[in-house]
Formats: structure tokens, C-alpha cells, sequence
């Protein structure tokens, strides 16, 4: 084996190696409750600009299945 392909061969385990702490740490912070406080207060600031559209969107997000529910309910009556 060259020394080439021993330097490469060692780069992309590297690599690998980082790009698998990233996703673990990425995933990690998304699963935390912090993220969701954070994601949360960020919709409810968005939910204050003047577009109705935007607003109900957000809402919606917000609310999740508990506005589904009353979707569903109305639809039947």
C-alpha cells in the first residue's frame, strides 16, 4: 500500500468519524427539550406578524393534533 492511499484511507475514516459525532450531537440537540422551547417561542414570535396566512399556519403547528380534532369535528356537523 502507498503512502497515498494510507494518508487518504486515513482522511476519509476521519471524516467519517466526524461526521458521525456531528449527526449524533445534531440529532441529540433536536430530541432535547431545550430545542423545543426554543422552536416553540420562535413560532409563537412568528405568529405575531400581521399575515393572517402565516398566523394560522403557525397556529396550526402550534396546536398540532388538538386543532386537527376540531378540523374533524366541524366537518361532520
Amino acid at each position: 500500500m502507498l503512502l497515498r492511499d494510507r494518508l487518504y484511507s486515513a482522511y476519509r475514516d476521519s471524516l467519517q468519524e466526524i461526521k458521525r459525532l456531528r449527526d449524533t450531537g445534531l440529532t441529540k440537540f433536536i430530541e432535547s427539550k431545550r430545542y423545543h422551547k426554543i422552536r416553540q417561542r420562535y413560532l409563537e414570535l412568528r405568529a405575531t406578524l400581521p399575515n393572517p396566512l402565516l398566523d394560522k399556519r403557525v397556529n396550526d403547528l402550534l396546536e398540532g393534533a388538538h386543532n386537527e380534532t376540531i378540523k374533524n369535528k366541524k366537518k361532520r356537523k
